[in-house]
């Protein structure tokens, strides 16, 4: 039943108008607040980490989310475990808080939506001073990840040997191009601009606009920028990328509770061509090679999965970096632990790897305010490696 119900509910995005508000009785917190258009599954803690279904609100129904809202990985009472996560603390009318959800659990939902007006700016994010003590036990203050740690050390053995061919690979004098290493200074430009979170961003790097020309909605937008990204190869749109991976492919083709390497397919793709070039250059149009959907055939993962895409991008030249010995550069690709599937991928953010955006947090997420509980943190956020456009060699520690 969870299972069924969480395909309803990210499987047809919601449409929703956006006002915002501040609301006197909820400790002087401010909030978004969503009015739906269908259907709404609403869910509360039937332990610390597993959500059940508490009903539903019906069409036209308004809920109020915190703007400072950060999603929660939990897992469906079904089992699924998801990429995305779920905001709480969220304040409705109409659904009664029954006796099977945990003490003092609030009310969730998913967050697949996205929050704020599209043309806006995304806010920098705010510092904070003391990290929790799930972020200090894998990272030190520095942001260095801890090889100590046990699951960190494994995980970067079978990274250093996987990737062995190209593990931390530096280029001689002239054995690149002036024309090679400036195209991959561009990409990586593109891609910092895209996830710095330590200065505002363009919304619209993340979001299509809220209608086009012909009023189109963003859904029916994003949905056929997807298909076409599909029909030509090396196209793809300058922005919208949470949009056209989330609202179009991911939702489009099934897989809408784990969209983690689709969002970073896509980010990679937009930012090739906000630099001037196109993707098919490096990713090229083979089964093993391109850097847009690929069916399930013969073992080989497509790029909408973390070990296919971390696949594509060795085979495109990219380098894979340790992160116990190079700082992460802001518009690194990093992936958590051994780089493989099931496992997780995102953008790093600013502050060398502390600050990240991911399918789940388009808006940034400092990792030193995580709630997760240490092992779920280093599933996420374990960081095994970090890719980066060849010629482009990091800092060391």
């Amino acid at each position: 039943m969870g299972e069924s119900r969480f395909r309803i509910l990210v499987g047809k995005p919601l449409f929703l108008v956006l006002t915002f508000l501040l609301l006197p009785f909820a400790n002087a917190r401010d909030f978004y607040s969503l009015k739906t258009n269908q259907v709404y599954p609403v869910y509360c803690l039937k332990n610390s980490s597993t959500l059940t279904l508490v009903g539903n609100l019906k069409s036209g129904s308004t809920v109020q989310v915190p703007t400072n809202a950060v999603p929660n990985l939990l897992t469906l009472e079904s089992g699924r475990r998801d990429t995305s996560g779920f905001y709480g603390d969220i304040l409705l009318s109409g659904i009664s808080m029954p006796s099977k959800c945990l003490s003092g659990s609030s009310f969730y939902i998913t967050a697949l939506i996205p929050l704020g007006d599209n043309n806006s700016d995304v806010r920098a994010l705010i510092p904070i001073i003391q990290p929790t003590s799930t972020y200090k036990a894998v990272y030190s203050s520095t942001s260095q990840i801890k090889k100590s740690d046990s699951t960190i050390a494994w995980a970067i053995g079978r990274n250093r040997k996987r990737f062995a061919r190209v593990w931390n690979k530096t280029y001689a004098e002239g054995e690149l191009s002036r024309e090679e290493i400036i195209k991959s200074q561009k990409i990586l430009v593109e891609l910092s601009r895209f996830s710095n979170r330590e200065t505002t961003t363009p919304a619209r790097l993340l979001y299509l606009p809220s209608a086009s020309s012909q009023s189109r909605s963003r859904q029916v937008m994003a949905t056929n920028l997807s298909r076409q990204i599909m029909s030509s190869y090396g196209f793809s749109p300058a922005y919208g990328a949470w949009d056209v991976a989330i609202y179009g492919t991911a939702n489009r083709l099934g897989f809408p509770q784990a969209p983690c390497a689709e969002f970073v397919s896509e980010v990679i793709r937009q930012a090739y061509s906000r630099a001037g070039h196109s993707h098919d250059e490096d990713f090229q149009y083979t089964i093993e090679g391109r850097l847009i959907f690929t069916p399930w055939q013969n073992g080989i993962y497509g790029p909408q999965s973390v070990r296919g895409l971390s696949n594509r991008l060795v085979l495109a030249g990219w380098v894979p970096w340790d992160p116990t010995k190079y700082r992460p550069m802001t518009g690194a690709i990093a992936m958590a632990l051994d780089s493989s599937t099931p496992g997780h991928t995102y953008i790093v953010g600013g502050k060398l790897g502390r600050y990240i955006v991911d399918n789940g947090n388009p808006k940034g997420l400092d990792l030193g305010r995580t709630s997760l509980k240490l092992s779920r943190f280093k599933d996420m956020y374990g960081m095994g490696t970090f890719f980066l456009p060849p010629g482009i060699t990091p800092a060391r520690w």
